[in-house]
């Protein structure tokens, strides 16, 4: 059955689950695909604590690291279900039930940070329709989004300067719509959990991998690969979400608790995005891995190759989509107008 109706009929069976959920409110699992040295498990400690403390431990807040719990491809039906009460997941695994997610797999549409941190703020034109999305199709409730970092390409023989690099090549991605960025570019796309991405060089599986920079000192991949390959074609943003049905089960001053301290979790780490990718350079760097900038030309390649994603996403996306995109639009023109020469880079679709 496809995800999108297994999620329907999820989120309409939930209805019977509301008195387990009320018995079992007290304790709070919050699944997470990445260790815990990573700076997403920092930011859910943080929550963590926040809210522990906000209701004198009448809520706990248990993080599920390291992929313990469930698969990051299934993190948004078992939060429909309830299965998991949480879930930290790219956004973009909820394409398969939200197309218009998958803006944010559009190559070097988001990837300057002024224009990320407008679309993915609270009640921005592009976050907040996908936000109120997800809670109508999904029953999940976003309480705030984290951001992963500057994806780059991991690789073992050589660094991926151009397309040519990986024709014909196993390249590991997180989802089908992100793979469509290595498919048109001549790789061969394979869907690998963040679990298993380490394991997936170990045993020669991909030759290349999508990652993050904050996600390579995390995963120690300077063990099974070689080179870092800044594309910069994208950053990789998570949502923190809730199963809606215990949310309402929850009394308002522990629902107050919740959002405040999503609202300074999320701060927080805007705040230190920087540092936290900077550190993972560093780190990466010192244990013998290639850094690799490329040149205007070369990051020209990835653009000309993935030109096509665009109109592919738009049509997919349908009424959403369009909002979404429109959203965009509206960021970047503000974002011009504001900083006009450091941002003529980012491109704005008629």
């Amino acid at each position: 059955m496809l995800l999108t109706a297994r999620i329907a009929i999820a989120v309409a069976a939930s209805i019977f689950l509301v008195g387990a959920a009320e018995a079992a409110s007290k304790q709070i699992r919050i699944a997470l695909q990445l260790p815990k040295d990573s700076h997403l498990y920092e930011n859910l400690d943080f929550f963590k604590q926040r809210v522990e403390k906000g209701t004198s431990g009448a809520l706990e807040i248990v993080i599920a690291h390291s992929g313990q719990l469930i698969k990051e491809q299934d993190a948004p039906e078992a939060v429909a279900t309830g299965a998991v009460e949480m879930a930290s997941v790219a956004v973009n695994q909820y394409g398969t039930v939200i197309p218009a997610v998958d803006l944010f797999v559009q190559p070097f549409m988001l990837a300057h940070p002024p224009t990320l941190v407008a679309a993915t703020g609270p009640g921005s034109p592009v976050r907040a329709p996908i936000d109120q999305a997800i809670l109508e199709r999904v029953g999940a409730r976003v309480l705030w989004w984290q951001s992963s970092g500057t994806t780059v390409i991991v690789s073992k023989d050589a660094p991926l300067r151009t397309p040519a690099a990986i024709a014909g090549k196993s390249v590991r991605v997180s989802t089908e719509s992100e793979g469509e960025f290595i498919k048109l570019c001549g790789g061969v796309p394979r869907i690998i959990p963040a679990a298993a991405h380490y394991d997936a060089y170990e045993s020669a599986q991909v030759i290349a991998g999508s990652s993050t920079i904050a996600a390579v000192p995390v995963r120690k991949f300077w063990n099974v690969t070689n080179f870092v390959t800044y594309t910069r074609h994208r950053t990789a943003e998570f949502v923190v979400t809730i199963n809606e049905r215990l949310w309402k089960s929850l009394p308002a001053d522990q629902r107050r608790v919740l959002e405040e301290a999503g609202r300074e979790a999320e701060s927080k780490l805007q705040a230190r995005a920087e540092q936290i990718e900077s550190e993972a350079h560093a780190l990466a760097a010192k244990n013998g891995m290639t850094m690799v900038e490329l040149t205007k030309d070369e990051r020209d390649q990835w653009k000309r190759c993935a030109a096509p994603m665009l109109d592919a996403y738009l049509d997919r996306s349908g009424q959403l989509g369009a909002e979404v995109m429109a959203g965009y639009r509206k960021i970047l023109v503000d974002a011009h107008r504001r900083t006009p020469v450091e941002l003529r880079q980012d491109r704005v679709p008629k």
